[in-house]
């Protein structure tokens, strides 16, 4: 079972390659370099991710532990929103129900407040919950049943969202979700190769 370095290693080596790979073709077939480096920095982006991902359901690993640091910035991301562009919305329903609970302190702060707090123990629970989530080591992050839904899913996410919208792709637009899919598993193969576990456990 290789190390975080190998497969970090491997992973960077091969998301070059299928990033050049995928920015050339595009390039080849549309003549647009837009399309073409943003595509490629699509799968090189996916390859290497999904090159270390598996190793996320080992709690003492570089993944894990960086995946842990995303969530919690996803979660201020989050907060943010709510604080910066949601924030009526969230203080006109903390006035219709909590405020009246607490009179003595101003629906706005009590809104920040709450909002604050949701955030904290979001937080908190993010590394019982990514525990949780991946299970034992070598469990289904490690499986290819797994490595296809995510990888339909992304893809299913892209194509959608483009369509939905209305961005023109110089190319059809299934394109993409193949391009995601086979990023997505060629990642996961690096990392099952240097495992040993590529044609099962």
């Amino acid at each position: 079972m290789a190390n975080y370095d190998e497969h970090a290693r491997w992973g960077k080596y091969a998301a070059i390659g299928a990033g050049l790979l995928a920015c050339a073709l595009v390039y080849r077939s549309t003549r647009d370099p837009r399309w073409a480096i943003g595509l490629g920095g699509i799968v090189s982006f996916l390859v290497f991710v999904f090159s270390i991902f598996p190793d996320t359901d080992h709690p003492q690993s570089i993944p894990y532990r960086r995946a842990v640091i995303l969530a919690k910035i996803g979660i201020l991301g989050v907060g943010g929103y709510f604080v910066y562009i949601g924030f009526d919305k969230v203080l006109a329903y903390v006035s219709a129900t909590v405020a009246n609970l607490v009179p003595d302190v101003s629906p706005a702060a009590l809104t920040i407040g709450i909002i604050a707090l949701t955030m904290l123990v979001a937080m908190a629970l993010v590394p019982d919950f990514i525990n949780r989530a991946t299970g034992s080591h070598r469990e289904w992050t490690h499986s290819w049943s797994a490595g296809v839904v995510i990888a339909l899913s992304l893809a299913s996410t892209g194509v959608v969202g483009l369509s939905q919208y209305g961005v023109e792709t110089p190319f059809p637009i299934e394109y993409l979700g193949i391009a995601i899919v086979a990023a997505v598993l060629f990642g996961l193969a690096i990392h099952f190769y240097r495992d040993g576990i590529l044609f099962g456990k």
